[in-house]
């Protein structure tokens, strides 16, 4: 398991907003831009500068529908690298099939989230295209909202993610992601292959893709702390009640992840008393103040990553088995 050690307990998050611990492993962090606002771009950044300064940040861009067109100098000027990049796997045209198996299974989905869930599994092309050779790399989703310093503590043999609900539920969400990058790299053909051949079943989310390919039980489990949902019901001592699972667990907003329709920018209550009861709406609410919060002082104040060497392990090129990445487009035709 990934953790670290938290500066702070469960329900305490607006107690230490802008603290800030010395970050103890350099590592890059990909997260992508394809169809969110500008402020979620900026609360990311500035979160995850504020706990994490040390990080080597990578954004993987596709020209953002909702951002507005200043976000991606302002990443640059923060020292965030921007890629412009399309994903090697186009589901555009399979688009109506993926969202009638989506709807049935109760998830909204457009065609931006699912051009940006392709974006996030190329991930592993990317770095060899930069030279990347770090054994692991880190990618977090856009809507999310560092919370506390991240530490890699447990090495994953191929791949490690959280849960979607809570520890035991059978299914991992794409919020996080820590990468063996030999590991992916060597399996990043066969796995566009397995998705374009089972395109109606995984094609709505690039977790429901990795689950498929490498099954639960050989995939890292990241604590919950890692993948914080505003709206699970809080009990106390730091206890939270899964909604769709009922199952109590252990977990600490870390990193918080405005999953679904929970997003701080949509309009509310009236969009969330839809869902979630009113106790959960006012929990919500909270977590959401805490996020315009950082929305706001990313726009005051001055912040930069600075160009630092990645602390983490690198692999020897003889770890590479698997045909050149670079001629991936020619191994896997866009359908």
């Amino acid at each position: 398991m990934l953790r670290a050690t938290s500066s702070h307990e469960a329900g305490t998050a607006e107690n230490v907003l802008f603290s800030c611990r010395p970050f103890l492993c350099a590592m890059y962090w990909f997260f992508n831009c394809n169809n969110y606002r500008t402020e979620a771009i900026k609360a990311l950044v500035y979160s995850a500068f504020k706990h994490n300064p040390h990080f080597l940040p990578i954004c993987i861009w596709d020209e953002p529908r909702y951002s507005e067109p200043d976000v991606k100098n302002w990443l640059i000027e923060r020292g965030v690298l921007v890629i412009p990049h399309k994903p090697i796997l186009d589901l555009s045209r399979q688009f109506d099939t993926i969202k009638a198996y989506s709807d049935s299974l109760g998830w909204g989905i457009n065609k931006l989230t699912v051009n940006g869930c392709w974006q996030k599994v190329d991930v592993p092309k990317i770095c060899c295209d930069l030279g990347i050779k770090d054994r692991y790399v880190l990618l977090t989703d856009p809507d999310c909202l560092w919370m506390d310093t991240f530490e890699l503590e447990v090495k994953p043999p191929i791949l490690a993610a959280a849960c979607e609900e809570e520890p035991r539920r059978h299914y991992i969400s794409g919020g996080i992601y820590v990468w063996n990058m030999p590991r992916a790299i060597n399996d990043y053909n066969n796995f566009l292959l397995f998705c374009m051949q089972n395109f109606e079943r995984v094609g709505h989310g690039d977790n429901v893709g990795y689950l498929h390919y490498y099954g639960y039980e050989n995939i890292s489990h990241l604590s919950p702390d890692w993948n914080f949902k505003p709206y699970w019901q809080c009990r106390e001592n730091g206890l939270f009640l899964s909604p769709k699972d009922r199952v109590e667990f252990q977990a600490a907003p870390r990193l918080i992840h405005f999953q679904g329709h929970a997003k701080p920018w949509m309009d509310f209550p009236q969009y969330y008393t839809k869902w979630y009861d009113e106790s959960i709406v006012d929990q919500i609410e909270n977590y959401n103040k805490i996020w315009w919060k950082y929305v706001s002082q990313a726009e005051k104040e001055p912040f930069k990553f600075e160009n630092n060497k990645s602390a983490i392990e690198k692999y020897d090129e003889s770890e590479i088995k698997s045909t050149p990445i670079d001629k991936i487009c020619q191994l896997v035709p866009l359908i």
